[in-house]
């Protein structure tokens, strides 16, 4: 259960990172 859980978190907050990380990059361009 916490293994599954882990995992759903993780997808979601490396989807979100990868956004968030995305609008830095282009902001500082």
């Amino acid at each position: 259960m916490r293994k599954a859980l882990d995992d759903k978190n993780y997808e979601i907050i490396k989807s979100i990172g990868k956004g968030a990380f995305g609008e830095v990059m282009l902001a500082r361009n």
